[in-house]
């Protein structure tokens, strides 16, 4: 009997580690494909891009981002920005029932007016999250 309970016990651990790190993975995904999402944003589709960010924002920091996008969309437009990236490295700083930091190392590029022209971008984000209706939503975001 008390090798059942041990046996158990151990198997209901398991399965607890297995879902906070699945918690944890999905964190560190929704900071990462956000941070892709804001450094991949250029001309040629900046409404959708900028939308997609704004998605996957808290109603706060929509509120901050959506009153500076116009002005960020327009200056891409005018200047023919074309931007691409990609995460190279994330990792969860904290987290606990309902909020998490993540800390988001990026590459890109950025074209601005002659294409072939481009000059590399290295960024380093530290994004704070809050876990609304299941899903992990920006609550901030900082350059580092």
């Amino acid at each position: 009997m008390g090798a059942a309970v041990l046996g158990w016990s151990q198997w209901r651990d398991l399965r607890e580690i297995g879902a906070a790190r699945d918690v944890d993975a999905a964190a560190v995904e929704a900071a990462s494909t956000t941070v892709t999402a804001l450094i991949g944003v250029d001309a040629n589709t900046a409404d959708d891009d900028l939308a997609d960010v704004l998605d996957r924002s808290t109603d706060e920091f929509k509120e901050q981002f959506a009153a500076q996008a116009e002005t960020f969309r327009d200056t891409l437009t005018s200047a023919q920005v074309e931007a691409s990236g990609e995460v190279v490295a994330a990792g969860l700083v904290r987290r606990d029932d309902d909020s998490a930091t993540v800390v988001v190392a990026a590459t890109g590029t950025v074209t601005q007016g002659q294409p072939g022209a481009s000059s590399p971008r290295h960024y380093r984000m530290t994004v704070d999250l809050r876990q609304t209706d299941g899903r992990w939503l920006v609550a901030g975001m900082e350059f580092v």
